[in-house]
């Protein structure tokens, strides 16, 4: 059965191997994206120092408050600040390829995994 990701583009050999064959990219991909269990694992053992989340975790509550959302941000960047939180990051090139639901689909993947 065809992953329903590979429909998206035209996938490369690498990309359908993410999908359908982990086991065949772990040297580029240690983790299975599909193992949640194993991904917080990972996550966790990443020693990140302290005064580096700090220190982001101040700029992005300066950015914040530039921005005029400080308020609705506040528990979200005091979960960030914590040291044992881990943070799901999203690239994203604005509709450049998939359009604007594109863009869409990829926030609310990385809310998905933010919540999982």
């Amino acid at each position: 059965m065809r992953h329903e990701l590979e429909t998206l583009l035209n996938p490369s050999a690498l990309y359908r191997d993410f999908l359908a064959s982990p086991g065949l990219v772990r040297d580029f991909y240690p983790v299975d994206y599909r193992d949640a269990g194993a991904l917080g694992a990972r996550g966790a053992a990443r020693a990140i120092p302290p005064e580096r989340r700090a220190a982001m975790a101040a700029l992005l509550t300066r950015q914040a408050g530039a921005w005029g959302v400080g308020e609705a941000s506040r528990d979200s960047l005091a979960r960030f600040a914590r040291p044992d939180a881990l943070v799901v990051v999203a690239g994203q090139q604005p509709g450049l390829f998939g359009g604007p639901l594109y863009t869409l689909y990829k926030a609310a993947s990385a809310v998905a995994w933010a919540s999982s």
